[in-house]
């Protein structure tokens, strides 16, 4: 599954950006991480979302290409980190551990600057958040509490 979404409202509204409170649903509940997820908002800039949404308005929010964002931004890095071990101690012929260590440390930080850099690049349209109007009661919503409606 390449796609997932959120449900929330609207808390403010600015010139340039959506503040929006997540609701909280199962998935939260039965996480571990859930005492430590002090983050339950997320800011939207207006020109990706659009306009026309109102301050405690419901809306929903999909996060297109999951899959593919997360392994760009967590095993590209890793990788650049054991590339930046293995190439230095197989072709180079280097033994020092701790200049392993900063090879690899460098060679990721360096993935974190080509990523950012190949986003630039991206599809905006294909990586962005997209908000949507929460119309359909056969969804989690702020009157259900984050559950399915009956």
């Amino acid at each position: 599954m390449s796609d997932s979404c959120e449900f929330g409202r609207i808390a403010e509204v600015t010139d340039t950006q959506y503040r929006i409170v997540l609701d909280e649903n199962s998935s939260c509940k039965s996480c571990g991480m859930n005492e430590l997820c002090a983050q339950k908002e997320i800011m939207i800039d207006r020109d990706e979302a659009g306009t026309g949404f109102e301050v405690n308005e419901p809306v929903e929010l999909v996060f297109e290409k999951v899959v593919q964002t997360s392994f760009l931004l967590y095993m590209v890095p890793l990788i650049f980190f054991f590339l930046g071990i293995l190439v230095p101690q197989y072709i180079f012929h280097i033994r020092n551990e701790l200049l392993l260590f900063v090879l690899a440390s460098g060679s990721m930080t360096l993935s974190f600057f080509l990523i950012r850099l190949f986003y630039r690049r991206l599809d905006k349209e294909t990586y962005r958040v997209k908000m949507q109007h929460k119309t359909k009661m056969d969804s989690p919503s702020l009157l259900t509490g984050g559950r399915y409606a009956n």
